[in-house]
């Protein structure tokens, strides 16, 4: 009777969940409500997921204790003991990968978008991407202008939890990144210990860290690393469910899936990875052991379902149209640039070639060995289990492989798109520790030569780190011109509450703390009164103006364009790319020419 109970509730909160997250309202009230709520989706989704984690470890160990605490750092003890070598490994392996390759904005304006909706969440639990903004004393900001940020929430949700520790910091991403890399490091090491054994994880630790793709990316402000870490972890949910499919741990897996489906735009597919799983091995009885929180699982949806209605468009996709956009042909052109980059050797990729070859030969014998030849030595149970788990991890990145390359824009071997290349990574690595665990028991290798191999591999592939940040710096102006204007401000500017930055894509610039408005706001004849009122009320002692000069015409690019006043005075100079100047202007407004349209 309970599990009709439940089965029944279910459904109920589906419906109901389809019918608010794609029915009830228009795109603009999605947009407000999904804004003022996706903080608190998050918390409620994450708040579950701890919940029943700890009710798992408490429910298969039959624990009965007064003090949950004590019991989860007890068990936090034991697992420290087991796996200290790991944990102490990963933490070296991430310094020196820090240490070796600076972190920094790589991709933008993605990253600073990420970082900007930190700020929001922190100082309003609202996801606003301030475009243009500047601060009066005591703290109060006039935001100028701001829009809904299509990038899911879950990875500025968990970094505005490290401002509200220890106060906003645009610097804070990078710590929180190297966490990142840190756990990923471990739970690659910890999915390959708990398959195959203590030593062959290490060696999987290693092969991660030994990627300059993943080096450069895990000191970036982006959520790529965080994406992969995601699915590592919904791995280890899937195979202690797989091991035990009971009520408990299917909810544990569960309740990570609303947590996933936040973390990157096309994550939503672990859904199709986690519930037919569920379906397929929970026993009928245990329906009736589901919790009650289970009836919110459905609702913890809605807020994702907005954003990707609200988004969902030619302009978001950076295409002319979605038909043009997405397509099968994109597909075969995608999986050939993608072949390309796993597997030629070219270092401005980042990937290790070895390891690329090695998982091939890997999956064919896994393949064979544990779909097509059957092994006498398992038992049948376990045997069954381990194929089911290894399938639905299959389908997890061929579904991940399936959406992105449809996409016109993933191509992987350009630099800056090959980050999303990462999250295949830890495919590449368990298939490649397979073929050496072959390749030991068929010839009786000693193993421990790999970790010396292994080493030397990382050592060998660290500096291409660097190199690949010099290549992006060399071939994209926006880093460029991004970078060359935050050293000069932070040296001959640092107090940024004494000017008002004009450029381009102020964006790049409010979430490091600078008052900056576009030329399209201060063109604009509703907001330049409001800009110009901010230095007459001396809130700022000038303007400093950012623009990129053609030198083949000695004219600001379109866009890059203001009318002038008097007392303007260029500051600063420097060379960028494509005959382009980087130039830096002093401007104080003056009220007699305000208004004027010659150009500056």
């Amino acid at each position: 009777m309970k599990a009709k109970f439940n089965i029944f509730f279910i459904i109920l909160s589906s419906v109901l969940s389809i019918w608010l997250g794609f029915f009830a309202f228009d795109v603009p009230t999605m947009i407000v409500y999904y804004q003022k709520s996706v903080y608190w989706f998050l918390t409620i989704s994450l708040f579950l997921w701890l919940d029943t984690l700890i009710d798992a470890f408490m429910g298969l160990e039959n624990q009965r204790v007064k003090s949950i605490y004590c019991f989860v750092i007890s068990k936090i003890s034991v697992f420290f003991k087991q796996h200290w070598i790991a944990m102490v490994l990963s933490l070296i392996l991430m310094t020196i990968g820090t240490i070796s390759c600076k972190p920094y904005f790589r991709v933008l304006a993605d990253e600073t978008n990420l970082v900007s909706i930190s700020q929001s969440l922190y100082e309003s639990k609202e996801t606003h991407l301030t475009i243009s903004s500047f601060d009066y004393p005591f703290s109060q900001k006039d935001i100028l202008q701001d829009k809904i940020e299509k990038r899911p929430a879950f990875f500025p949700y968990l970094l505005n939890l490290i401002h509200t520790i220890t106060g906003y910091r645009a610097e804070n991403v990078f710590v929180f990144n190297f966490i990142i890399g840190f756990l990923s490091l471990f739970l690659v090491y910890y999915l390959i210990y708990i398959i195959w054994g203590k030593y062959w994880g290490l060696l999987g630790a290693i092969s991660l860290v030994s990627y300059p793709l993943f080096i450069m990316y895990v000191n970036s402000a982006g959520f790529e690393v965080f994406n992969l870490l995601c699915s590592l972890i919904l791995f280890l949910c899937l195979f202690y469910y797989i091991k035990k499919p009971i009520a408990i741990t299917a909810e544990v897996l569960l309740f990570f899936v609303p947590l996933i489906s936040q973390s990157r735009y096309e994550s939503i597919l672990s859904f199709f990875v986690a519930v037919p799983v569920i379906l397929y091995l929970l026993p009928k009885q245990e329906y009736s052991r589901l919790s009650n929180k289970i009836y919110c699982f459905p609702l913890l949806f809605i807020a994702p379902v907005w954003l990707r209605l609200t988004t969902n468009n030619a302009y978001s996709w950076q295409v002319d149209n979605l038909q043009e956009g997405f397509g099968f042909n994109w597909f075969i052109i995608n999986l050939n640039k993608a072949f390309n980059f796993y597997f030629s050797g070219n270092t401005v990729y980042g990937i290790i070639p070895i390891i690329s070859f090695l998982a091939v030969i890997g999956f064919v014998i896994f393949v064979y060995n544990n779909f097509l030849k059957e092994n006498l030595s398992v038992e049948k149970e376990q045997r069954s289990n381990f194929k089911i788990y290894s399938f639905f991890v299959f389908v997890f990145y061929l579904l991940h492989a399936v959406v992105r390359f449809f996409y016109s824009w993933i191509d992987l071997t350009n630099p800056i798109i090959s980050r999303l290349g990462i999250v295949f990574l830890p495919l590449f690595i368990f298939m490649s520790i397979y073929f050496l665990i072959s390749f030991v028991n068929k010839f009786q290798v000693n193993k421990y030569i790999f970790g010396l191999i292994y080493f030397t591999i990382f050592l060998f592939y660290l500096p291409d780190a660097v190199k690949l940040t010099n290549f992006a710096f060399r071939n994209y102006e926006l880093l460029l011109d991004m970078k060359t204007t935050v050293d000069y401000l932070e040296t001959n500017f640092p107090n940024k509450r004494e000017y008002i930055v004009i450029r381009e894509r102020p964006n790049l610039l409010t979430p490091l703390g600078y008052n900056a408005v576009g030329f399209d706001n201060y063109n604009s004849d509703i907001l330049k009164p409001i800009i110009n009122n901010y230095y007459d009320e001396k809130y700022c002692l000038y303007f400093l103006i950012v623009q990129i000069i053609d030198l083949k015409t000695n004219l600001p690019l379109d866009g890059y364009k203001i009318p002038i006043g008097a007392e303007q005075k260029v500051v600063y100079e420097k060379f960028l790319m494509q005959d382009h100047l980087l130039r830096i202007s002093r401007y104080i407004p003056d009220k007699s020419v305000l208004g004027k349209e010659a150009e500056l």
